[in-house]
């Protein structure tokens, strides 16, 4: 669905996150190693939230100007699996927050200062959607599944409609 798109500004924040974290992995010492490991977690991560987290978020412009329609059913059952997958999603963030500690640790050791601040930044953006962007991207689809109830546009996601967001 068009609508249900990922805002081109977290696009572009993960895209120059990953870049640094490539950076990084391509030195062949210690550094690089831990920056390759950091670097398979967040692949799948990143391909994860791009299911059901950041289309969510790319609803809030829409909302935010009072847009509401049919099609935004869908982001209802995406925002259910987010909330099913919720405590998965926060332990995958222990893992690479454990990675990226490793990494950081690697790089100031061997005094290298770009896979650390790439370290530093990966970690503050994993704080961000723990504090902020998951619960916004939950909140939009609970908000959409009681607006759409009250102008009696719901109805129950198509069994497709959930398997696909919960691929």
């Amino acid at each position: 669905m068009e609508m249900l798109k990922v805002p081109d500004s977290l696009h572009w924040e993960h895209h120059d996150l990953h870049h640094g974290l490539a950076e990084a992995a391509a030195d062949s010492g210690a550094t690089g190693e831990a920056a390759r490991r950091a670097s398979d977690l967040i692949h799948s991560h990143i391909e994860k939230e791009g299911e059901f987290l950041t289309p969510l978020l790319g609803l809030l412009p829409s909302l935010a100007n009072g847009e509401l329609n049919f099609e935004m059913n869908a982001a209802v059952a995406l925002g259910e699996c987010l909330r099913v997958d919720l405590w998965g999603m926060m332990d995958e963030h222990k893992a690479i927050h454990a990675e990226l500690d490793q990494l950081q640790t690697l790089a100031e050791k061997e005094g290298k200062s770009q896979p650390a601040a790439v370290a530093r930044n990966l970690k503050q953006h994993l704080k961000v959607e723990e504090e902020v962007l998951y619960p916004a991207a939950i909140v939009v689809g609970e908000f959409i599944r009681m607006k759409l109830a009250a102008e009696r546009l719901h109805f129950a996601p198509d069994a497709a409609a959930m398997q696909a967001a919960a691929a």
